[in-house]
């Protein structure tokens, strides 16, 4: 599938699993630079119905300014949809967890188990 996003330091590109969740594969960096384009591909991805999963394990960085933008995104979705964001690295998820964003409407953020192979809902 064709990237949503790709510039200098981010790409996020639309992909199917195996069991056919449909996923945003985001990689790469999210800072000041680069929060309009993430914002359209956020808006962009939840254009279909259902929850939005978002695979982390590809971003190296994402900023505050980043996590706005997709608390925000969360906020705005309606009929009880989420962003489903899985694969955070632990930097990552302990800003979320201090600034009270891991419990932020239409925001469910995962962690994941290794020996499970699979998301846990933190």
């Amino acid at each position: 599938m064709d990237d949503l996003v790709r510039t200098g330091t981010l790409q996020v590109t639309p992909a199917r699993e195996a069991d056919g969740t449909r996923v945003l594969r985001v990689r790469g960096a999210v800072d000041r630079t680069v929060t309009g384009p993430w914002a359209e591909a956020l808006h962009a991805g939840a254009e279909t119905g259902g929850d939005i999963h978002l695979d982390m394990s590809g971003l190296v960085f994402i900023d505050v300014g980043g996590l706005r933008v997709l608390v925000e995104a969360a906020a705005r979705l309606d009929g009880g949809r989420r962003y489903r964001v899985r694969n955070l690295a632990p930097p990552m998820h302990r800003v979320v967890r201090l600034t009270g964003w891991d419990r932020a409407a239409g925001l469910v953020i995962d962690r994941w188990s290794g020996e499970a192979g699979r998301p846990v809902p933190m």
